[in-house]
């Protein structure tokens, strides 16, 4: 009786094997291409936006769009995006999904938007906000470089400015100076060439002014394009080039004094 049920047992594991992985063939051939993308998520390092999200397979060919105007969630103004990266992806596994993830270009002061997906045919199921794309613009605000303790001077027949900048600089700056004889509000930075650029110190001379001529002068990083009064420094035009110069003095009374006399009253060294 015992082995009676033994072998009913097997014999019963053995048919429910078969018809699971019957039915995982079926699976296969059906379902193989319907992969899914969930829980995207979005956030900044250093040197780049991370794209992050999950699917159900270990290794497939993934699509990502971009725009900068809207949230990209119908066919249309999928269109219109950007194509950033279209290739086969390996995730990692993690519980019982596989994360992926994408590292786009550092992108700052421009609303952002993502959308993800296997590549595929698509069509308008597709669209699911917070699943595949955002729907709220991804933000990075860029850390402008602020200027402060600016300082000019005219010295002898140059002019020096001095400078620094707020806060701790982790990576090398450079500097660039553009240079009028009005103010900047009357100016359009945008159509001007610097004056002076890829300036490594926290410092400039100016050899080329001249006596009777005021001048602005304008620090930016290199980087930055936008004008402040707190980043210009104004130098009149009140300047006395060293030479050339006569001065008049009155000398009322001369004496003359020997040489020896004067070595031997302040040096003690006369005879």
């Amino acid at each position: 009786m015992h082995s009676f049920f033994i072998f009913f047992r097997n014999n019963y594991i053995m048919k429910v094997k078969k018809i699971v992985f019957f039915y995982l063939i079926i699976f296969n051939i059906f379902y193989s291409e319907d992969i899914y993308v969930t829980g995207i998520n979005i956030r900044k390092e250093q040197d780049g936006i991370i794209l992050e999200w999950k699917a159900e397979t270990n290794c497939y060919d993934f699509i990502i769009f971009r725009s900068f105007e809207k949230p990209i969630d119908n066919l249309e103004k999928l269109k219109k995006s950007e194509v950033i990266f279209s290739n086969k992806l390996t995730g990692e596994e993690k519980d019982n999904y596989f994360l992926f993830k994408y590292k786009d270009s550092l992108i700052q002061n421009q609303n952002i938007y993502y959308l993800v997906l296997p590549v595929k045919n698509i069509n308008k199921e597709d669209f699911l906000p917070n699943i595949n794309f955002n729907y709220k613009p991804y933000f990075i605000k860029r850390d402008i470089i602020k200027i402060k303790d600016l300082f000019g001077k005219r010295y002898r027949d140059s002019i020096i400015i001095l400078w620094d900048v707020e806060g701790g600089i982790e990576e090398k700056i450079n500097f660039k100076i553009y240079k009028t004889n009005q103010p900047f509000d009357k100016v359009n930075i945008d159509f001007m060439k610097p004056y002076a650029e890829n300036i490594e110190d926290f410092f400039f001379e100016d050899f080329n002014v001249r006596y009777g001529e005021e001048y602005y002068y304008l620090i930016l990083p290199e980087k930055e394009n936008i004008y402040t009064k707190e980043n210009v420094v104004y130098l009149k035009g009140e300047f006395f080039p060293t030479n050339g110069i006569f001065v008049e003095k009155e000398l009322k009374v001369r004496e003359k004094i020997k040489k020896s006399e004067f070595i031997k009253n302040f040096t003690n060294q006369g005879k």
